[in-house]
C-alpha cells in the first residue's frame, strides 16, 4: 500500500484519528489495527522511494514501478455515472494507465506495483536461472 495515496483515499478518516497518530504513521509508514479510524488494516504503508530502494538491496532488477486508483479511489457516484458509460469508462481507464505509471503520480495512487526480475546467477561460463 503506497502512503499518500492512502491517505487522500482515506481523508476523512485520517482525520478523524488522533493527530499525534497521525504524525506517528507518517513518519514510520507503520499501519496498526484499530489505529485509524478503527482500521482493519495492519502493514507497511510505502512511499515509492523507499519501496524502490528496499527493492534495490534485494539484487533484484527493478524493471517498472506504477501506482494502482490514482485518479478513481475517490470520486463516488461520479465514478458510478462513468463506469455506467463505456465511453467515459474507457477513457477513464486509458487515462489511469497512462497517469499510474507517470513518475509524478507514483505516491498518489493507494498501491504500488513493481515489476522486478530475478537477475541471472552464474556459474562459472554458464548463466543459470534457479527456479521457484
Amino acid at each position: 500500500m503506497c502512503l499518500w495515496g492512502s491517505i487522500h483515499e482515506k481523508l476523512p478518516g485520517v482525520f478523524a484519528t488522533d493527530a499525534a497518530e497521525n504524525a506517528r504513521i507518517v513518519a514510520t509508514g507503520e499501519l496498526r489495527l484499530g489505529t485509524a479510524d478503527g482500521s482493519r488494516h495492519q502493514c507497511h504503508l510505502f512511499r515509492s522511494d523507499e519501496l524502490r530502494e528496499l527493492l534495490g538491496a534485494t539484487g533484484w532488477d527493478l524493471l517498472a514501478l506504477s501506482a494502482s486508483n490514482c485518479l478513481s479511489p475517490v470520486w463516488g457516484s461520479l465514478f458510478d455515472e462513468i463506469h455506467a458509460d463505456s465511453t467515459k469508462w474507457a477513457a477513464l481507464l486509458d487515462m489511469e494507465v497512462e497517469a499510474t505509471a507517470a513518475t509524478g503520480a507514483l505516491d498518489a495512487g493507494t498501491h504500488l506495483i513493481a515489476l522486478i526480475r530475478r537477475p541471472l546467477r552464474t556459474n562459472g561460463d554458464s548463466a543459470l536461472i534457479a527456479a521457484e
